[in-house]
């Protein structure tokens, strides 16, 4: 991009540890929130970096891979997975290019790289009748000399510097991104393999579906129609013995709750509220344009709104200990399984003090309660987190709307 804000970001006192590889996400005894990261600096060295609020920005393979990585007691199988969806549902568009060779001079070095030309005809998902997804098409890139070369990949010698003397000239390519469905047996799962530091690599199982096959033959298939339609002098499919992949999505997916997904729709993980995704990662779906824009809209969406929740729920927590919090949401989660307010209640209170280890009593004087004053502990806990997420959420609207 040519627009960044690592220079805001550094006069706001931000630090750029280059060099540096994060290993771990590291979190509190309860297993309730993030407290910092475990990383490795350039020399290679053991280090803890502390933190408010955690923000994982490390693409859709090694963002599943550390949360795999940072496995507790209290979080066995990795942090945010407990409903086990951390690195699956991974995505990946498909290519298919097809060639066209012109005897005039097209200028095919000029212009950009990326694309000069982009087109959504082909963007409705049952745009072809056999086949399911989206497709992006684009043309007139610039054309650079390992272009001229791959393009026809069965020529050596002699042969090929003819060939490439004619594309310098007048080669062009129209290339068709498929959308690939999400299916949770792609996936992100930890290798016996490990790196330099001891910890397990990532793993990608991942295959195309029927639909994607057939959608990757129909725009190979389209592909040859428009360049024929152009007068090329020669048009070629760019078709290999597999499906080239670009643009990895998914492994830490947003939704609507921790039954199906990863985080919410700014990144927010359900599990560990002070820690979020940023990128590619929690895209539930892909469909088929290039993401880096929409990864720049939905990060820069998650920041500013984990800059508010980080700054004001850090003000709630000196009015609710992380005891406090926790009961609540032990509470709610009993109730919304079916339990009584008393019962869920009760259940709460017994389970705490069992993941903290003390007993029953003990974790009744943390929160100020005894048995007889326990509800009504309780309702007061419940007011003051609802009158400062209150004042959150309408915080959270005006920054939206600015």
């Amino acid at each position: 991009p040519t627009v960044t804000y690592v220079e805001d970001a550094r006069m706001a006192k931000a630090e750029v540890r280059a060099f540096s590889t994060v290993t771990r996400v590291l979190t509190n005894q309860a297993g309730t929130r993030a407290t910092g990261v475990e990383y490795y600096d350039a020399k290679k060295e053991r280090q803890v970096q502390e933190a408010d609020v955690v923000i994982l920005a490390a693409w859709s393979a090694q963002n599943p891979r550390i949360l795999l990585n940072s496995v507790t007691d209290k979080h066995p199988k990795g942090l945010a997975n407990k409903n086990e969806l951390v690195g699956k549902y991974m995505m990946t568009h498909s290519i298919a290019g097809t060639w066209a060779l012109f005897d005039e001079d097209i200028t095919p070095h000029m212009g950009t790289i990326g694309a000069q030309f982009m087109s959504y005809d082909r963007y409705a998902k049952t745009s072809y009748p056999n086949a399911f997804g989206s497709t992006f098409m684009v043309c007139g890139a610039a054309m650079k000399t390992t272009d001229y070369a791959n393009a026809r990949g069965d020529l050596f010698g002699p042969e090929l510097a003819a060939f490439m003397k004619r594309a310098a000239r007048g080669i062009t390519r129209i290339t068709c991104f498929g959308e690939g469905l999400p299916h949770s047996e792609n996936r992100i799962e930890l290798s016996e393999q490990k790196d330099e530091f001891g910890l397990p690599l990532a793993r990608l199982i991942h295959s195309f579906d029927d639909d994607a096959v057939a959608l990757w033959n129909a725009n190979f298939e389209q592909g040859i129609k428009i360049a024929k339609a152009t007068g090329a002098k020669e048009v070629w499919p760019g078709r290999g013995p597999v499906i080239p992949t670009t643009h990895l999505h998914g492994g830490a997916i947003m939704g609507t709750g921790a039954e199906n997904s990863v985080t919410n729709s700014y990144g927010q993980t359900h599990e560990v509220p002070n820690l979020w995704m940023a990128g590619p990662c929690i895209f539930p779906s892909e469909g088929a344009s290039n993401p880096t824009y929409t990864i720049f809209a939905v990060s820069q969406r998650g920041a500013e709104l984990a800059f508010i929740r980080g700054k004001q729920i850090g003000d709630l927590s000196t009015k609710l200990s992380d005891v406090e919090t926790n009961l609540l949401t032990k509470i709610a989660d009993n109730e919304k399984a079916g339990l009584s307010r008393d019962e869920a209640t009760q259940k709460a209170v017994t389970d705490l003090a069992t993941e903290f280890g003390v007993a029953k009593e003990d974790l009744l004087k943390q929160i100020g309660a005894t048995e007889t004053t326990l509800n009504e502990r309780v309702n007061t806990l419940q007011k003051t987190f609802t009158e400062q997420v209150g004042t959150l959420e309408t915080n959270i609207l005006t920054k939206m709307a600015e």
